[in-house]
């Protein structure tokens, strides 16, 4: 598609999202009107203007039930930030009083560059700014009501919000799949009965296993299984036998621990993957996988803004924010094992109380960055100081963190906590 398709393309998207959701009665900046009423010599003129100065076709106008005009203008520039400036610039160069400007951009942008440039339209213009990013866009067109635009505009067929018994299909599979997995894992199967060898039999003669690229067959007197996953990029294997049931799962030649919940996920997500892209059916992941998943990486990244803050406080003898954000993260105390000697001090002090790391094993007072380490009688030393050098602090700092990466990894067996990629400097 050109850029010129795109853009037009990405306008009337932009036009009947404002209809449905925003403002119904609005006029484009360009081409024919009818019907205006009395919007106004100095309205029509207005919109002669944006006509001119604003790209073709991608700004319309409109009032809304007080009376205020509403103005929407869109644009896929990659650059966006100075063209919302730009654009804001020229609509209120003009004269005409105006109570709001919406600007829609196809590229995301972030949620402080969003705010930032909403204070500057208030500030500067003393107008009220609404950006309307590629994430929000899509948000729009996922409910009910924009369906149709999707449709139209973007070629996303009906089934992709209105799910076919197919994908329905697809989805009590996939549900099966993970069912399969998390009672062999569990070891609620058993060798007297033949709940497993049934499933497996069942999930052999479903129609909708090559939506998976899954082929499952027999060895050893029909007594295993072998079920290979995205024409046999993983397997499973389960072995009956006597008095037990063995399983394992591999990704090539290579074992994979499916309890480490990470490693089920980036197997189910590349499953939803490649249904998704031979059907257009998005399968839905299991939410408590989902949930530990998303609990261990708040751990990974509570313990590397630790790290930072550490890092900050050594660096910029920056005390302030050091407390400030412990203190304000429960998150961050209850993941890390932080406490506080006196956290309601009464003079507010916080900065001069001790505060606990690994099991209380260091104690440090943020205000004076001294470092203590219990030792064996269980008395805390000195290992930071005032005195102490760059090397010496990130040699200390080092060994906290390897302790807490131990600690952490007998609570969390799967967090992913390294300093490997972390850059501990000092200078």
């Amino acid at each position: 598609m050109s850029v010129d398709n795109a853009h037009h393309q990405f306008e009337l998207i932009c036009l009947e999202l404002v209809k449905l959701n925003i403002l119904e009665n609005i006029i484009p900046a360009t081409g024919p009107v009818a019907g205006v009423g009395d919007q106004g010599r100095d309205f029509l003129n207005f919109r002669t203007y944006l006509g001119e100065n604003l790209e073709e076709n991608s700004t319309f106008l409109g009032k809304n039930s007080s009376d205020d005009i509403v103005i929407f203008t869109c644009s896929i520039q990659e650059n966006v930030l100075s063209k919302i400036k730009s654009d804001v610039n020229k609509i209120m160069e003009f004269g005409l009083p105006v109570d709001r400007i919406y600007f829609f951009s196809r590229e995301n942008i972030k949620i402080g560059e969003t705010n930032n440039l909403k204070k500057w339209a208030l500030d500067t213009h003393e107008i009220h700014l609404e950006i309307l990013d590629g994430n929000a866009i899509t948000d729009f067109l996922a409910r009910n009501k924009n369906h149709w635009i999707a449709s139209r505009y973007l070629n996303i067929p009906e089934t992709f919000f209105n799910p076919t018994d197919q994908s329905k299909e697809i989805q009590k599979y996939f549900n099966r799949i993970n069912i399969l997995i998390r009672r062999l894992k569990s070891g609620q199967f058993s060798v007297s009965d033949k709940i497993l060898i049934n499933t497996v039999g069942s999930l052999n003669q479903s129609g909708v296993k090559d939506e998976f690229g899954i082929t499952i067959s027999q060895t050893r007197r029909g007594a295993d299984s072998r079920i290979e996953f995205l024409n046999g990029e993983y397997t499973l294997l389960i072995e009956i036998y006597i008095g037990e049931i063995r399983y394992g799962f591999k990704r090539g030649r290579e074992v994979v621990d499916l309890e480490n919940p990470y490693n089920s996920y980036d197997f189910y997500e590349n499953l939803r993957s490649y249904v998704e892209l031979n059907n257009g059916i998005r399968i839905e992941l299991p939410l408590d996988l989902i949930a530990k998943v998303n609990n261990l990486e708040e751990i990974r990244e509570n313990f590397e803004e630790l790290i930072s803050l550490f890092i900050n406080l050594y660096r910029n003898r920056d005390h302030d924010q050091f407390v400030s954000r412990i203190v304000n993260s429960r998150k961050l105390q209850e993941n890390l094992g932080i406490s506080i000697r006196n956290p309601n001090r009464q003079d507010g002090n916080i900065a001069d109380e001790d505060f606990y790391f690994c099991e209380k094993r260091y104690s440090l007072m943020p205000n004076s960055r001294y470092l203590r380490k219990r030792n064996d009688a269980g008395t805390y030393e000195n290992i930071i100081t005032q005195d102490s050098t760059n090397d010496e602090i990130t040699q200390k700092l080092t060994d906290l963190f390897n302790d807490l990466i131990t600690i952490l990894k007998n609570k969390y067996p799967n967090a992913r906590l390294s300093l490997d990629e972390m850059e501990i400097n000092l200078n």
